[in-house]
C-alpha cells in the first residue's frame, strides 16, 4: 500500500512540475503588488510599526487555481473584529486585496 501511495504522489508531482514551469509572467508585477500591500498596511492602525517580511507568488490551489501575491507582515495588526489580528494580505492579479486574518482560535 505504501508503494502505491508513493507512486501516486510521484506521478502527481511529475505531472504538476511541467505545469508549474509553464506558468506565464504574473499580470501584476511584484513592484505593483508591493505598492498595494504597503497601502493596505498603511490604512490599518499601527500600520507604520510593521513592515513586509515576505512577498511570494502562489497558486490558490494546485489545479485550476488562480495566481496571487502573498505579503506577510513582520507583526500583527488590528483587524475589523477586535479579537482578530491581521498577518498580511493576498493580492489578486486584478489588484484586489484580501486581508489574511487570524482569530483567537488560530493561535
Amino acid at each position: 500500500m505504501k508503494n502505491i501511495s508513493c507512486t501516486i504522489i510521484a506521478l502527481l508531482l511529475a505531472l504538476h512540475a511541467p505545469l508549474a514551469l509553464a506558468e506565464d509572467k504574473p499580470a501584476l508585477s511584484i513592484r505593483e503588488a508591493l505598492d498595494i500591500a504597503e497601502k493596505a498596511k498603511a490604512v490599518r492602525a499601527n500600520g507604520d510599526q510593521v513592515f513586509i517580511v515576505s512577498m511570494t507568488l502562489e497558486r490558490t490551489s494546485m489545479l485550476n487555481g488562480k495566481t496571487v501575491w502573498i505579503a506577510k507582515w513582520s507583526g500583527t495588526l488590528p483587524a475589523n473584529k477586535p479579537s482578530d489580528r491581521e498577518t498580511g494580505v493576498q493580492i489578486a492579479m486584478d489588484g484586489s486585496v484580501k486581508h489574511i486574518v487570524k482569530g483567537p482560535a488560530d493561535k
